[in-house]
């Protein structure tokens, strides 16, 4: 079970399903603050920003709110500021390499983000395809990661440590849109477990 506090890891090659499975967490959250850099999410999605000034007057006044940068790195510090203003919402970051340093370092500002939000009831998820840099110490602290297939050696050998040998063989060769979970409040799965493959189709609205 994923809590909107909770810190969450999805990690995957291109095209194993990880972007549709963070699209559908994000659509059972009530509130939630998305770093969209691709520009994937859409105004049928969230109230949708290009600038800090308008991101903090819609985190403001809306539930939804996506902020799809036009200079990536240069504008994430501006929105980890006004997401840590932010209380109860989840915060989603999307391939977090964009913003990386060339020595593979978080930036300070999502640090704070990531080690504190939890006392405004922020939770963090991030979708990323390469599993470097200071993302393994990240996961340390992650109540979940959620792995769909990978096939870079030097990832599967980092996330060996947190899914365990069966758990990152199975990650290998794993079927599209199908992902092994780990959770660290569930101890008798305590290297995590396969699960099915999330469904192709969008979740029904309730009425």
């Amino acid at each position: 079970m994923i809590s909107q506090w909770h810190k969450v890891l999805v990690v995957g090659d291109f095209r194993t399903g990880k972007t549709y499975w963070c699209h559908w967490l994000l659509s059972q959250a009530q509130r939630y603050i998305a770093y969209d850099p691709a520009w994937e999410l859409n105004v049928h999605q969230g109230v949708v920003t290009h600038d800090e000034t308008a991101l903090a007057e819609a985190v403001a006044s809306h539930a939804r709110v996506i902020y799809q940068p036009c200079d990536p790195k240069a504008e994430f510090d501006a929105f980890c500021r006004v997401a840590t203003s932010a209380t109860n919402a989840i915060v989603y970051v999307d391939e977090p390499a964009l913003v990386m340093s060339s020595s593979g370092a978080i930036p300070p500002a999502f640090s704070r983000l990531y080690r504190l939000g939890h006392k405004r009831g922020l939770g963090v998820l991030l979708s990323t395809h390469r599993y470097q840099g200071d993302l393994p110490a990240l996961t340390r602290v992650a109540h979940h990661v959620v792995a769909f297939r990978c096939s870079v050696n030097r990832d599967l050998m980092a996330l060996r440590e947190i899914l365990g040998e069966a758990g990152a063989e199975w990650v290998r060769t794993a079927p599209s849109h199908a992902y092994w979970h780990r959770d660290v409040f569930v101890p008798e799965y305590p290297q995590g477990r396969p699960m099915r493959p999330v469904k192709s189709r969008a979740p029904r609205q309730k009425r």
